[in-house]
């Protein structure tokens, strides 16, 4: 990010929500399986999947974890089965039947462009698709009412800033589930920006700062004579550049406004995770 005026060093502070997606769809469904793990800070989402998937017996393949929310020893047998179950949950859980997420999980690239799964196969994933179902039963079921609600009104709201989209009826399904998630994760990174320029919750936010506190802005606000402060957004992150000796300050700052949870008939906390680097590839 270059150089403030007077030579300070400026370093980019990126923070991120934590399965933001999968948290929306378990507290939208009341999936109790996954808003059980998300509330559960000693447990992993895609581990609690294998489990159910293929019993104990997870525990004991090469590279397993010793703890439950570990992701294993990187390249070994636990490490590849938990990608595989991440990848088939991310296209699953939009409605993708077996063969979509099939395909999902064997295009999966390392950094490299190699691929990670060539060799899994679509009774692999059907199987995969049995596990997520089976600890989450409730995901299907509300596919079913989001799909009644669009027979019955002919559009999509989400439950956040109630943003509605108009679906034709020959519209493809997933993508009529896709939207409420969508616009969910938006309203909710949204919110932590203006309240990050104001320095105020909004009598009209969806969501709230789970440390309710008073917080001080200024790193977050832009600077255009120094180039500190808000730089983007992404749907799920923010990224700001700061002085290299603010950084840690910074990091703590965005985690204040990014965790967040909603107002009314909140199941589960939206967490996020900061980071700093020299560019942006290294948030």
């Amino acid at each position: 990010p270059g150089t403030t005026p007077d030579g300070d060093q400026l370093v980019f502070v990126q923070c991120d929500m934590d399965a933001v997606e999968a948290r929306v769809i378990a507290e939208e469904a009341g999936a109790s399986g996954s808003l059980r793990v998300f509330n559960d800070p000693s447990l992993d989402l895609h581990n609690y999947t294998m489990e159910r998937t293929y019993g104990e017996t997870i525990w004991a393949l090469p590279g397993a974890p010793t703890v439950k929310n570990g992701k294993g020893v990187a390249g070994s047998d636990f490490y590849n089965t938990r990608g595989v179950v991440k990848n088939s949950r991310y296209a699953w859980q939009y409605k993708a039947g077996a063969l979509t997420v099939w395909k999902s999980v064997v295009a999966a690239e390392d950094d490299n462009g190699r691929l990670l799964f060539p060799h899994i196969t679509i009774e692999d994933v059907e199987e995969v698709c049995e596990g997520l179902a089976a600890t989450d039963p409730e995901i299907p079921e509300w596919w079913s009412k989001m799909l009644y609600y669009h027979r019955k009104h002919g559009y999509i709201v989400d439950s956040f800033w109630g943003i509605r989209r108009d679906f034709k009826n020959s519209s493809n399904a997933s993508e009529m589930v896709n939207h409420p998630i969508q616009a969910g994760g938006f309203a909710m990174v949204a919110e932590a920006i203006i309240e990050g320029i104001t320095g105020e919750h909004q009598r009209w936010f969806s969501t709230e700062r789970m440390f309710t506190g008073a917080i001080d802005c200024k790193l977050f606000r832009p600077n255009p004579v120094t180039g500190e402060g808000l730089i983007t957004n992404t749907h799920d992150s923010l990224l700001l550049a700061v002085r290299a000796s603010r950084v840690d300050e910074a990091k703590h700052l965005l985690r204040l406004i990014m965790n967040r949870k909603k107002i009314h008939n909140s199941r589960v906390l939206y967490t996020a995770t900061s980071k700093a680097g020299k560019n942006w590839h290294e948030t």
